[in-house]
């Protein structure tokens, strides 16, 4: 079964090398579908969907997941391609920088917004296949996994419930009760970072709860020493709990916007459980970023694998 995967993968990499090389576009998918039924979490002030599919190219086909989250009429997706055999080959992230005023997922509306996309996969014709199949040039708006036309009906019955059942808490939260939090094992507090350089963020899921994804927030302090929400990316539990931690912020990339980029200054971390069931926010961590000429010899110790 894996030989079969990786002739697969290598079957669709060699056409685009030679399409490319012929001057070609790379070969588009004749159809995407989605495989699973559309899930969301809501809130008064967010909601978070995740969604999976195939896109079939001639007979064969990839596989596609997507994490969602639509916040202050902004979004960020996540999107994750896997061979045949469900092994990942690549991934895109694409985060909204203009106001879409309705939530593409829950409406089926279309969000005309600048969008910059990163792809995050090694290897350069993948990073050219990602591109041609799941974002051709002639989308300019929405997120991929927005645009398919599923039966919004559930969703909007499960935001009800999940907005009514979040009134109720609050109805009732008057006898103090235990925060469920993550814990943010790295960065440790005032461990030291060179601008430019991705900084591992690694997550230890609250006891007992088994967990899908986190939110991460990451936050910088002004000189007035105020704290400014810089970006808020749902992370995987697989990236969160790998050796290496998430590691998609802090480095430059083709596309990611300044929020994503660690530049010289103050830092803090949290994180919360995004899915099944949302939790509050860790206690942050904070951390510093320098450049290499003003890093002390016996400064903090760096986070490493």
């Amino acid at each position: 079964m894996r030989r079969r995967g990786v002739s697969l993968a290598l079957t669709i990499c060699l056409a685009l090398v030679e399409s490319v090389a012929q001057g070609a576009d790379p070969p588009l998918p004749t159809s995407c579908e989605l495989t699973q039924n559309v899930s969301g979490v809501f809130t008064a002030g967010s909601a978070r969907y995740e969604l999976h599919g195939k896109c079939y190219i001639g007979t064969a086909y990839t596989t596609w997941s997507a994490v969602a989250l639509y916040e202050n009429q902004r979004y960020k997706e996540s999107l994750r391609v896997g061979n045949s055999e469900g092994t990942a080959v690549g991934s895109i992230d694409s985060i909204s920088r203009m106001p879409c005023v309705e939530d593409p997922w829950l409406t089926h509306t279309k969000c005309e917004a600048d969008i910059t996309r990163e792809i995050t996969e090694p290897g350069q014709s993948l990073s050219l296949w990602l591109q041609a199949h799941f974002y051709p040039r002639n989308r300019q708006y929405n997120a991929f996994s927005a645009t398919f036309n599923y039966d919004r009906g559930p969703l909007l019955a499960k935001r009800g419930a999940d907005l009514q059942a979040e009134a109720r808490r609050l109805r009732h939260s008057t006898q103090p009760v235990p925060l469920i939090t993550p814990t943010i094992v790295a960065p440790t507090a005032n461990a030291l970072f060179f601008n430019g350089v991705a900084v591992p963020i690694k997550i230890v899921a609250p006891q007992g709860m088994s967990v899908t994804s986190f939110n991460v927030k990451i936050e910088s302090r002004n000189a007035q020493g105020v704290w400014t929400v810089l970006t808020t990316v749902p992370v995987t539990t697989a990236e969160a709990t790998s050796p290496s931690g998430y590691v998609g912020w802090g480095a430059p990339g083709n596309g990611k916007g300044a929020a994503m980029i660690a530049r010289p200054g103050s830092y803090r971390v949290s994180a919360q459980v995004a899915y099944p069931q949302q939790t509050g926010w860790s206690s942050p961590v904070e951390f510093v970023v320098t450049t290499p000429n003003k890093a002390v010899q016996k400064g903090p110790k760096m986070f490493g694998p």
